[in-house]
């Protein structure tokens, strides 16, 4: 028996561009590559345009080339550490808004938190958090940010 085939849902009347806001542009910034592809597939799926990196370094060469509302940003990175990212960012980008996430390693996720928050971030979420309280806090800060945030 032949099975109807569905439409995908960019197919989909209500989910083309047309009839939705454009969804906000997020960076996400982890040396987890498995963590990383997690949280882009949850913020993909709940309509964002999401960009990666691996490192502070690497999300500064993104942050010049391409456009965002958000960086979702790990306290603790190679190369660049994510609290000196942090404090960058807030200077040369104010109007980007910034997510630290971490799990603390040497010292409490707590303490890095107050830290990342006295440095410019916007909000933070100490690891391990869940997908609703990420994509909570996601569409607060991005409609702060003045762009809008909801899912399709």
């Amino acid at each position: 028996m032949k099975h109807p085939r569905r439409l995908p849902a960019t197919a989909h009347p209500a989910r083309t561009p047309a009839a939705r806001p454009r969804a906000a542009s997020v960076l996400i910034v982890d040396d987890d590559d498995a963590f990383r592809k997690m949280v882009q597939a949850l913020l993909e799926q709940a309509g964002y345009t999401v960009h990666e990196a691996g490192s502070g370094s690497e999300a500064m060469r993104i942050l010049d080339e391409q456009p965002v509302s958000l960086v979702i940003l790990d306290i603790v990175l190679p190369q660049k550490e994510g609290l000196k990212a942090i404090q960058e960012l807030s200077h040369t980008k104010p109007h980007v808004k910034i997510l630290a996430i971490s799990g603390g390693a040497r010292i409490d996720p707590y303490n890095y938190s107050n830290l990342a928050a006295g440095l410019g971030a916007a909000a933070t979420l100490a690891k391990p958090f869940t997908g609703v309280e990420l994509l909570t806090t996601v569409s607060d800060l991005c409609r702060s940010a003045g762009r809008p945030a909801s899912a399709p």
